[in-house]
Order: C-alpha cells, then sequence, then structure tokens
C-alpha cells in the first residue's frame, strides 16, 4: 500500500514539474522580515554562560527559512543547548523544525504561517572561554536569498541582522613578575626624574602599577607615574609593586650647593682665627675655596700675643707671682718667687713682702706647750680609780704628751669601783656552811670575791645567797634485791632511785610452752615461754585438681590449733582459708569438631546452616550434646545448597544465569546467544536467544557499523594458570569531533590460549570519510593482581567501498612509545599479548562466623552484572541509541517498508515536493541536502 501511495506522489510530482517549467519562478514580490538573536546578558565574564533567543520578525506567509549560528573564537557552543522552542513545529505547522549541533544549522518547513509579532524560533547557550575579552559577535548567517520564502515561492528579503554583541570583561591576570630598569639612581635636590621603567610580566597583566618611596622627606615618588623628585639630601627606597609582586631602586639625593664665603680672621692668645672658605646657605657643608668639600671650619692656632696688667700681681700662688693677661686670666706672664716676711707665730702669719700672699698661717694655741700630766689610779671593790691621761692649761684631755689625741669625753678617764663578785670557789673547812646529814641533802660552802681574795660572802650581811652545794650526802639502801633488767639485780637507796652495785641474775629452770624461765634472786622473768609453735602441731594436706564440675585444692599444712600454712615451717600462714580451694573449672563448650558424632541439625537449603555441638575445651569427653544446660552452645557449617529457578536472568555484557530461589546468587554465567548473525542493522537490533539482552543496539538511519578485528594472546609466566578475566579496549581521539556509540570494548578470556576479538562502534554515516582517515586503538590498563597488560598502541585504517556505507578491508600500523607511526611495515592483524604471572598459595579453610541459631543466615552476595566503562575519548562523543523494542528478522532478505501514519504522509510529501522542484531546476532551498527538511 505505501508503495502505491508513494508511485502516486511522485507521479504528481512530475506533473507539477512539467507545469512550473512553462511559468517564471520564485519571483520577488517585496515582502520583508528580519531576524533578531538576543543575548541574555550585555556583560560577562569567563566562565559564565549565555543563553541567546533567536526571533523573526512579523511576517506575512512563509513556507521554509533556514541559517546558521557562527560563534565567534571567544565563546564555545554547550552540547545540547541548542533546541526549537518547544511546539515549534505545530505552531508553524511544519512536518519538521529543528536545530543541527554539528553543522549549527537550523531548519523548518511551514505550511503556511502568519505572525504580526516576533516569533521566537530556538533558544541556545555559549560559554565565555578563560582566554575571552572584548566584544564577542555571535552572528546569524544566511548562505542564500531562497533561504527564506514564502507559500507561492517567493523569496523574503531579510533586510535586517541583529547581531548579538556582548562585552567580555577579561578575567584577572595577576603579575608574576616585576622588573625596574634600574636598581639604583643619583638625583640632585630640586630634580624630577622620569627615566625609572617597571617592566610587568606577564604583558598584558590586570595588576597595575603602584609606585610608593620610604624617606618622602628625601625622595617622592608619583603613585601611578612612577615619577621621582629630589627634596633633600638622603636616601630613599622608591618601590614598584604590581599585584604580590614588587621592585626596587635606591635613589641617592646630593645637594645643589649656594656657597657663601666666610673671611679670614687673624688669632691671638685667647681665640682661634681661621683661613678663608666657603659654605653651603642650603645644607651647611662647608668647602675650602676651590670649593672642595672639608670636614671642619679651617681654624688658626692660637699665639703670644698677650695683653699682661704690670699694675697689679694678679697671679698670687704657693710657687709665687706674676701679671695676669687681660684677654684671658689663665694666662699671665713668668713667675717670681715670693719674699717671706717675719716667722709666723701662735697670733701672726708670715706673709710675701711684695704681693702679700700668706706663705704660712699664724699657728693658734698650741696644746702640747700647756700640758700637765695626770698620773693613773687603781680601782677597787669598792672606789674609783682613773686611767693616766694630759690635761692642757685651756682644759681639754689628751692621751699623749704631744697633744695629738684629744679626749673629748673627760668621764672616760675614771675607772668606777668594781664592787664584790662572789663567783669563786673555796670548797673549805674555812668557808663550809653546812654539812649533809644523808643523800636527800649537800654540804655547802660560801662564794669568795673575784676582785679580791680576801673579800667572803660569809663576812658579807648583804650576801646571805652567796653559796654553793658541795658533796652529797650518802645513800641509805634497803634489804630487798630490785631487777635492774638484763644486767643484774641491786639493793635501792631509800630516798632515791639510785642502786648499790649491780649482781648477776641467778637463772632457774629453761622456759616451757608454758612457763617463763626466772631468776631465782629477784624472779625476774630471764625467757618468756614459748606459746604454741605450729611447726610442732602440722598435718600435710596433699594437691588435688579441680575438675570441670568438681572442686580441687593446693597442697598445704594445717595446725592443731586449725591455722594453715604455706610451708613445714609454719613460716607463711595462709590467711584466706578459701584461697586453698581450686573452684571447678566448669564447662568450656569452644573446641569445634565438625563430624557426624557432633552434628546438631542439618540444613535444607540455602536458608539454613549445618550446626554442630561444641566440645569442652577442658574435657574432650564432654560435649554440649550431652548437657541439657548447653543448648545453645553449638555453632554454623556449611551453608546449605541453593536452589536455582528455571529462568534465564540477564547479567548484562557478562551473559545470563538462574537466580537462586532464596537470595541473590546466581549460578555459573553463561553467555549470550545471538538471536542472528552479522550485527544489528537497520531494522533489527542483535538480542539474546535465552534473556533478551540486547547485545548490539539496532542500527539508526544514516550510521555505518565499524568492527575493528583484533586478536589477544593471553600467556602463563608464573605458577597458576590465567585467571577468568576482561580486558577492555579503547580508541582515541580522532582529528576532529566525531559522535560515535561503543557497541563492544571488551573481550572476556579465561585461561591460556590466543582469543578473537574485535572492537564495535557505530558512527553517522557523514563522518566515513573523517573515520577513514584512521584512529589508533589501544588496550586500557587493568589494575588486576598478577595481570601484566600489553601497552601497544595499532593505527587503524578501515578501507571503505565508495559510497561509504561499508567497509571491505583494513590497514593496520605500530605506533611506537613516541607516537610515530610505522607506515613502512604494515601489519597483517592486530595482536596484543597480556600474561599472568602468580604464585601458588596454601589453601586456608576459614571455617564460617558462628551466627545464633535464632538468626537466620544472610547468604552471599550475588554476582553483579558487569559494568562496563567507556575510556574517555574527549574529542569523540559517544551515544547510547535508546533501546528499540524490535523482533527477530524475517526469513526474507527484502526490507520492510516504513509504517505511514498521517504526519509521516505530509513528510514524504514534503520531501518529494522539493526533489520535484530540484529536478525541475529550481530549487526551492539551495544547497541544504533532503535530510534537512525530512
Amino acid at each position: 500500500m505505501n508503495k502505491r501511495i508513494t508511485s502516486l506522489l511522485l507521479s504528481f510530482v512530475m506533473v507539477f514539474v512539467m507545469l512550473v517549467t512553462a511559468v517564471p519562478a520564485f519571483a520577488v514580490t517585496g515582502k520583508s522580515s528580519y531576524y533578531k538573536m538576543t543575548p541574555d546578558k550585555a556583560t560577562a565574564s569567563p566562565g559564565d554562560t549565555i543563553t541567546y533567543s533567536v526571533k523573526l520578525g512579523p511576517i506575512d506567509s512563509v513556507c521554509c527559512m533556514r541559517f546558521e549560528i557562527i560563534i565567534p573564537d571567544g565563546l564555545t557552543y554547550v552540547e545540547g543547548s541548542g533546541k526549537a522552542v518547544e511546539g515549534l513545529a505545530a505552531k508553524l505547522k511544519a512536518p519538521i523544525a529543528e536545530f543541527t549541533e554539528s553543522t549549527k544549522m537550523f531548519v523548518a518547513g511551514s505550511g503556511n504561517y502568519t505572525s504580526t509579532d516576533e516569533t521566537e524560533l530556538m533558544t541556545f547557550q555559549c560559554k565565555v572561554n578563560a582566554d575571552a575579552s572584548g566584544e564577542q559577535v555571535v552572528k546569524l548567517y544566511v548562505e542564500d536569498p531562497d533561504d527564506l520564502f514564502d507559500q507561492d515561492e517567493d523569496n523574503i528579503a531579510v533586510d535586517e541582522y541583529t547581531l548579538s554583541t556582548i562585552t567580555v570583561k577579561a578575567a584577572p591576570k595577576p603579575a608574576t613578575a616585576l622588573t625596574l630598569n634600574k636598581t639604583e639612581m643619583s638625583l640632585t635636590t630640586g630634580q624630577d626624574d622620569t627615566s625609572l621603567v617597571a617592566t610587568v610580566t606577564p604583558a598584558d597583566s590586570t595588576d597595575a602599577v603602584v609606585w610608593s618611596t620610604n624617606a618622602p622627606e628625601v625622595a617622592n615618588v608619583d603613585a601611578a607615574t612612577g615619577k621621582v623628585t629630589a627634596v633633600a639630601p638622603g636616601e630613599a627606597v622608591i618601590t614598584a609593586k604590581a599585584g604580590e609582586q614588587s621592585a626596587t631602586c635606591t635613589i641617592r639625593v646630593t645637594c645643589a650647593h649656594a656657597l657663601t664665603t666666610v673671611d679670614a680672621k687673624a688669632s691671638n692668645c685667647t681665640e682661634k682665627g681661621w683661613d678663608a672658605y666657603k659654605k653651603c646657605s642650603l645644607c651647611e657643608n662647608l668647602f675650602d675655596m676651590s670649593g672642595n668639600p672639608i670636614s671642619a671650619i679651617p681654624y688658626r692656632a692660637t699665639n703670644d700675643d698677650h695683653d699682661f696688667n704690670t699694675s697689679d700681681w694678679g697671679y698670687k700662688e704657693a710657687d709665687g707671682h706674676a701679671h695676669i693677661c687681660n684677654r684671658n686670666a689663665d694666662h699671665h706672664d713668668t713667675v717670681i718667687a715670693h719674699t717671706p716676711g717675719a716667722a709666723a707665730t701662735e697670733t701672726t702669719a708670715q706673709t710675701c713682702t711684695e704681693c702679700g700672699y700668706i706663705i704660712q698661717p699664724a699657728t693658734g694655741h698650741i696644746h702640747a706647750k700647756h700640758l700637765t700630766k695626770v698620773d693613773a689610779v687603781n680601782v677597787t671593790c669598792t672606789t674609783d680609780g682613773n686611767k693616766e691621761y694630759y690635761k692642757c692649761d685651756c682644759g681639754k684631755f689628751f692621751e699623749d704628751d704631744a697633744a695629738n689625741v684629744e679626749i673629748e669625753d673627760h668621764s672616760s678617764v675614771v675607772l668606777k669601783a668594781t664592787g664584790h663578785s662572789y663567783t669563786v670557789k673555796k670548797t673549805d673547812e674555812a668557808h663550809r656552811r653546812s654539812t649533809a646529814a644523808d643523800c636527800r641533802e649537800y654540804d655547802t660552802y660560801w662564794y669568795t670575791c673575784a676582785n679580791d681574795a680576801a673579800h667572803s660572802a660569809k663576812d658579807d650581811a648583804e650576801a646571805t645567797d652567796k653559796f654553793y652545794n658541795g658533796r652529797r650526802g650518802a645513800h641509805v639502801y634497803g634489804t630487798d634485791w630490785v631487777n635492774c633488767g638484763t644486767a643484774g639485780h641491786a639493793h635501792k637507796c631509800k630516798f632515791d632511785d639510785t642502786y648499790d652495785a649491780v649482781k648477776a641474775h641467778r637463772p632457774g629452770p629453761a622456759a616451757t610452752e608454758t612457763e617463763d624461765q626466772v631468776c631465782l634472786d629477784c624472779g625476774a622473768v630471764l625467757a618468756e615461754r614459748t606459746g604454741h609453735i605450729h611447726a610442732n602441731h602440722l598435718t600435710p594436706v596433699k594437691g588435688k585438681a579441680a575438675t570441670c564440675t568438681a572442686d580441687g585444692n593446693k597442697a598445704y599444712y594445717k595446725c592443731s590449733c586449725g591455722a594453715f600454712f604455706e610451708d613445714a615451717a609454719a613460716k607463711t600462714e595462709i590467711k584466706d582459708k578459701n584461697s586453698v580451694v581450686l573452684k571447678a573449672t566448669g564447662h568450656s563448650y569452644t573446641v569445634k569438631k565438625t563430624d557426624e558424632a557432633h552434628r546438631r541439625s542439618t540444613a535444607a537449603d540455602c536458608r539454613e546452616y549445618d550446626t554442630y555441638w561444641y566440645t569442652c575445651a577442658n574435657d574432650a569427653t564432654h560435649s554440649a550434646k550431652d548437657d541439657a544446660a548447653a543448648t545453645d552452645k553449638f555453632y554454623n557449617g556449611a551453608q546449605g545448597a541453593h536452589v536455582y529457578g528455571t529462568d534465564w536472568v540477564d547479567l548484562g555484557e557478562s551473559g545470563h544465569a538462574h537466580k537462586c530461589l532464596y537470595d541473590d546468587t546466581y549460578d555459573a554465567a553463561q553467555p549470550h546467544t545471538p538471536d542472528h548473525e552479522g550485527g544489528a542493522t537497520f531494522d533489527y537490533a542483535v538480542k539474546c536467544t535465552e534473556c533478551q539482552h540486547v547485545i548490539e543496539e539496532q542500527l539508526e538511519e544514516g550510521t555505518i557499523r565499524v568492527e575493528v578485528p583484533f586478536k589477544l594472546i593471553v600467556k602463563k609466566t608464573g605458577e597458576m594458570d590465567p585467571a577468568k578475566e576482561s580486558f577492555q579496549f579503547m580508541i582515541e581521539p580522532f582529528g576532529t569531533t566525531v559522535k560515535t556509540t561503543i557497541v563492544k570494548d571488551t573481550i572476556t578470556t579465561d585461561g591460556e590460549k590466543t582469543y578473537e576479538g574485535s572492537f564495535v562502534f557505530t558512527c553517522k554515516e557523514r563522518d566515513a570519510r573523517l573515520i577513514a582517515e584512521g584512529f589508533i586503538l589501544s588496550q586500557i590498563k587493568g589494575t588486576a593482581e598478577g595481570w601484566k597488560y600489553d601497552e601497544a598502541k595499532f593505527y587503524v585504517m578501515p578501507m571503505f567501498v565508495d559510497n561509504y556505507d561499508s567497509i571491505d578491508g583494513w590497514r593496520f600500523f605500530q605506533v611506537s612509545d613516541k607516537e610515530n607511526l610505522d607506515t613502512n611495515n604494515p601489519l597483517e592483524e592486530i595482536i596484543f599479548t597480556n600474561s599472568y604471572n602468580m604464585k601458588k598459595q596454601s589453601e586456608v579453610v576459614t571455617p564460617p562466623e558462628t551466627t545464633k541459631p535464632t538468626e537466620t543466615p544472610t547468604p552471599s552476595e550475588p554476582p553483579k552484572p558487569t559494568e562496563t566503562i567507556k575510556p574517555a575519548i574527549p574529542t569523540t562523543t559517544t551515544e547510547t541509541p535508546a533501546p528499540v523494542d524490535t523482533k527477530k528478522p524475517a526469513a526474507s532478505n527484502e526490507k520492510k517498508a516504513p509504517k505511514t501514519d498521517d504526519n509521516g504522509m505530509m513528510a514524504l510529501w514534503f520531501t518529494l515536493f522539493l526533489a520535484g522542484s530540484a529536478v525541475a531546476g529550481t530549487t526551492i532551498i539551495s544547497k541544504k541536502r533532503k535530510t534537512n527538511v525530512r
């Protein structure tokens, strides 16, 4: 039916073409409109995203339109952002209204659209590049006047293009370095200098140079221009700073001298004169008459130009007299010795007869000439005395006859009477005072005076207390013996605690456990009774080990008194009698014996575990199985077997498997079984016959399928056989942006051998010529333990048939480590080699963790479908096609005609209409592919 409709439409187109060839086409009617593109912001910064809106001005009638968006270098189109406004096709009554990102082309067809207002057609976004600045203009480009026409096929003039302009503020670019053309400079006061130049790196840095000085009183600087002005002599540091970078220049300022001459002046005896010199009125520095700097005034030496006063002896000192200078009192003429007058007396001085200088003052009163000696008088107990001294007529006292040492305190020559000092003992009958009757008293005696032995207190009525004790009276001893300790015994005095001579004890019988040993004379205890001796009454108790159920005891000794001891000598007593008891150990059910004798239960399936009774660690003959109090003393053994269903579950690219009925465990994964050979077509995907997994997506119209063959050799280089492993491959970026969809990029190996593999992807048919230029295939280096991955790279060049819709051959080349292509040695095939190196390890059996019987054991984690990670290809965009609901291919090779509904018929009619117009030589949309309006 579809074919018949198509034939009828083609016939209609042919008739229409014959008609239109007879009349002029595309007459300009004077109709016009405009395109307007508007950004959502007028200014932007690097990194900002700008949204643009494209509108068509008021229009009387429009049928088709086409234009291209041109992006400037400073902006980057945001992938996926360009699209026609929602519902535009319906609004225009057009079969299509779309924007193609790869060409940046907008195409729309319309039945007959009219609008008095602007019509928004599409929106898109651009991102401001990091290095962009200034005005960035996005252009709307109409290549041909025929790209906008009305229902009558008349061109509509585009009389206005509103370009979209934004201003980009450049991103801050900080200075990375700053240098000055000078590091030091000399100026004179008042001088301006503009020669200092700062160079900032990079040259387009956004950091401005700011100038400063550390001593503005010496040299100032313009903060913006860097002009230096010398202010005063000295040194200043000028700093130029841009951002964080800085550089300095040292400025040394000297004075521009203004010299004034200072006339010479003569010297005299007092003042120094000077030679003529010059002085700067600005800096006050000094210079000689030739203009050379000097450090000080050039003073002249003083001389002997005196002015002596001869009318008076102005200088009168011990060495003589002289005339002094009127200019300086410190200056005098020659000193002349004094002429002495009469010698000095006690009342008159000796003077110079010329100048009156006192050569020798009057002596005054001389005590040594007027002294009287006073002899010493001894002091007694009752009368005063005095020491020897000299007394002057003037009343003064002196120590010596030369009157050198004066006695200012006249009372100090008096020696006071000593008084009696009854301190001397004389123990004789002449001085006895009393005689003792017994030991309770002492003989007493009178003291004698220490100052005069002839004086005794016995004769002094005022010294009745000046006596002392002599010998004590005799003791009066009793007749009873008194114990004096270990030394023996003696008789005690009746009046005090004094004893006569001590005699040794006379021991009685030796001490026993109940009787003391005593002295036979005084009854003193010489040795105490021994008391109870444990060592004499001990009974040994043997040690006994404790069992799981009965107490034991350690070995010890028991005394008849009930005390316990560690040893036979009874040296270490056991205070805590309970400490000798060794308590029954009790059962310790911790030993696992996984055998039938200890089996408790058998698992029915994977939801349960086999369980076993523990054995006592203290006694291997005791088992929890036989202990009514140990019903919880068991452990889990092996998990029960999984019960797998009969339905296949899709595990992704790794295959399919049966899932356990009770948990997420799967049995061994099986590879997918393709439902047909030859790969996906434009009509059918490749599916698994068992689980319906889409092995390869259905091809879309305008796409081609690229399948790169290769081999993978797996080698064993260690002790263990290579384990099952999946390896992933990738293609590196094409020379330009090519959208690809990865169909297959992995290969799974199991053991040492050579495997046939392929890397499969699809792309748009229009990109076939780009792919024909070649691309690089390599292996993604994995991280699996023991594997060494082949890192070789191969350059792949597919050989397409003339229409670029299929590949009939390949050319392969090796890519060197330096990324060079070995074109002189083409390869027959691509071969990767991976090696496996692992040492054998001893098997370690780890018992399962104990699970309480009241808990349902958690099944082990099931295998997850393998996730394929696609390699990152910066300039190659990959798309994953949406799943297509397809049926298994029919037996016939004839392609089925596409289904056609009402909208499809409209699009088909429009396409045939354009094709017919092209045949007639009158193109409705010139230089445009028909797919743009399909």
